[in-house]
């Protein structure tokens, strides 16, 4: 059992060679889905609500 936590806690400790990229990617995407809300909001406020 102790052999097989370790071969788990070892395969953990490696980074992968896209977490950079998945990282960047997470961080855009939130930062584009709060960017469209915004733009959404106005559109509705401008368009819709007058």
């Amino acid at each position: 059992m102790e052999k097989l936590n370790k071969e788990m806690t070892e395969g953990m400790e490696e980074t992968q060679p896209w977490d950079p990229i998945e990282g960047k990617l997470v961080k855009y995407s939130v930062i584009s889905g709060v960017i469209s809300l915004v733009v959404l909001g106005i559109l509705i406020n401008t368009f819709l609500l007058k």
